[in-house]
């Protein structure tokens, strides 16, 4: 074909690379290839060895003051056993309820502080049969002599269980480890809660004496639990003095005790508080997950973090019997695969130091602010201390907070997931403080009525013929609230944990888990007065409205 006229001629080789596909050289992909990567490992390096950095420093601070994350500096020596009641107590407390005719005990003992107007509870040992947990019908019941009946069937076993309390120390053998067994803990809240019924028995038959002897029991298994040193067994003691503080009110409203069996049932129940049971708690905990982590593997770190604790769990089936089925698991396997393919082998090899050295000054700060409150005697004392929610971390030498992202995250992997439950447990040991204050000082207050045939004035007026000093308020440090009421009754109550005095108003907190009344949610800790037939009669006919309602 001639060109046009006027058209410079193009070279060969500029018209080839028209019509031919363009052909990049390969170095400057590889190149980029390798800056990537040379920045990732630069990336992990200057990680790991931040990490060893902080943990560095985080163990030489803790050398310094001259406190130990080995468990076995922290464990307490066993005592000899012929001073140790834990072996005769675990054989009986799992003995308990094989000899029962009736099961009442497991399924079917009253309810206590059962709340029918705001600081108004029914005394369970005033009805003689009350409806049955399981389908609880008005003809499906169970009756004191049924409960009566199984708690003599298994008095062999709670013998056992009163001399085995009643011995120097109840201290058992037990594994610190994260991946330990604690057999323990059931049998003693299995324990608590026969003890508790065979209390209310003794009510029944107008025994005080047995119901005195059940009530020290239990007294005695909560402050023997304090030698325990994992949180669990701290939290399980916690759950067993609510048992018997709810059972010591139910004995209190019997007539007929006299002052030196109230000055018994008192001193049993005065006792060490529980946040300075915490702090020890606190220490063996910070020891038991640094060598948790030590030890830890692939599998179980990946359980860990998927919330099945540290036992892994099963990959989907191998196998699958349609395609259907496969893609059904396909982003399961997706994700496991990156997990442990890609984010394990990095956090291992950047992160895993940094998480230890977070997770040591995290329960430095634990231990600390159940140190404050065991001072103080005050859970106000360490608000401040306290996350607002488990979003929030304080940076490592810096006091102010900040929130974590999903970088903080990956780092911290064991360390943002151990915040929640150490500062909920503080606060469970300021309450679980706060009704057993209670309760020692209303013992006080009837010791004070029987002896002087009238109300104290004030609580001063108990000391020292009844108390040593004035109680104080775990809550907030300042001293229990005390006053005489027009009805010729007093209000006896605490703050609770928001340290707002409400004038002893035990309605519903705002944030309350449930709308219905209730002892342990109102905006105050009341000492409860015993409600009167017409407010039982009054609640009952509400609820059965309310139930007709929903139908």
């Amino acid at each position: 074909m001639d060109e046009a006229p006027g058209s410079p001629a193009l070279p060969d080789a500029v018209a080839l690379l028209q019509f031919a596909p363009m052909k990049l050289p390969r170095h400057p992909i590889l190149l980029g290839v390798g800056v990537l990567v040379s920045l990732i490992a630069l990336f992990v390096l200057v990680e790991h060895l931040r990490g060893r950095w902080m943990l560095h420093r985080e163990l030489a601070r803790l050398r310094a003051n001259g406190e130990s994350i080995v468990v076995a500096d922290l464990t307490p020596p066993m005592p000899p056993p012929e001073k140790n009641g834990a072996a005769v107590f675990l054989a009986a407390a799992t003995r308990l309820g094989w000899n029962s005719p009736n099961g009442v005990v497991t399924i079917g003992v009253p309810g206590a502080w059962k709340a029918v107007a705001p600081g108004k509870v029914r005394v369970a040992w005033q009805a003689r049969s009350w409806k049955r947990f399981q389908q609880p019908t008005a003809t499906n019941l169970v009756t004191a002599e049924q409960l009566i009946e199984d708690v003599r069937a298994n008095r062999e076993a709670l013998e056992a269980i009163h001399a085995s309390l009643r011995t120097p120390a109840l201290q058992f053998e037990v594994q610190y480890s994260m991946k330990g067994q604690w057999p323990r803990l059931m049998p003693s809240k299995q324990a608590a809660q026969w003890l508790r019924a065979a209390s209310l028995c003794g009510l029944f038959e107008s025994d005080l004496a047995g119901s005195l002897t059940n009530l020290e029991s239990l007294a005695f298994l909560v402050k023997k639990q304090s030698e325990d040193r994992m949180l669990i067994d701290q939290l399980v003691a916690i759950a067993d003095a609510s048992i018997g503080v709810a059972a010591m009110w139910e004995a209190l409203q019997a007539p007929g005790w006299t002052e030196p069996q109230l000055a018994r049932l008192q001193v049993a129940w005065s006792g060490p508080d529980f946040n300075e049971r915490m702090t020890r708690a606190f220490e063996m905990e910070r020891a038991m997950m640094s060598g948790f982590l030590e030890e830890m593997t692939a599998a179980e770190l990946d359980a860990f973090i998927t919330g099945g604790w540290i036992t892994p769990t099963p990959a989907p089936a191998a196998t699958w019997s349609s395609l259907d089925a496969f893609m059904k698991d396909l982003p399961e396997l997706c994700v496991r695969a990156l997990r442990r393919g890609v984010f394990l082998p990095l956090y291992y090899a950047a992160w895993s130091d940094q998480d230890k050295a977070r997770l040591l000054q995290q329960h430095g700060s634990f231990i600390k602010a159940a140190r404050e409150v065991s001072a103080t005697h005050s859970l106000a004392a360490v608000k401040a201390m306290i996350p607002q929610n488990t979003d929030e971390l304080w940076e490592f030498g810096e006091p102010q907070r900040h929130k974590t992202g999903v970088y903080d995250r990956c780092r911290f992997l064991v360390a943002s997931r151990s915040v929640e439950y150490a500062w909920s447990s503080i606060s469970k040991a300021c309450t679980a403080d706060a009704w057993r204050t209670l309760a020692v000082t209303a013992i006080a207050l009837q010791r004070y009525q029987l002896r002087h045939g009238k109300l104290a004035p004030t609580l001063d007026a108990l000391v020292p013929e009844f108390m040593s000093a004035v109680p104080l308020d775990p809550m907030d440090g300042k001293l229990l609230r005390y006053r005489l009421n027009a009805d010729g009754r007093f209000t006896l109550y605490s703050v609770g944990d928001d340290g707002v005095d409400n004038g002893g108003d035990a309605s519903p907190k705002p944030n309350a888990p449930t709308s219905s009344y209730s002892v342990v949610h109102g905006k105050d800790l009341v000492w409860p007065a015993p409600a009167t037939e017409e407010e039982i009669k009054e609640a009952e006919a509400k609820s059965e409205q309310s139930k007709l309602g929903r139908r």
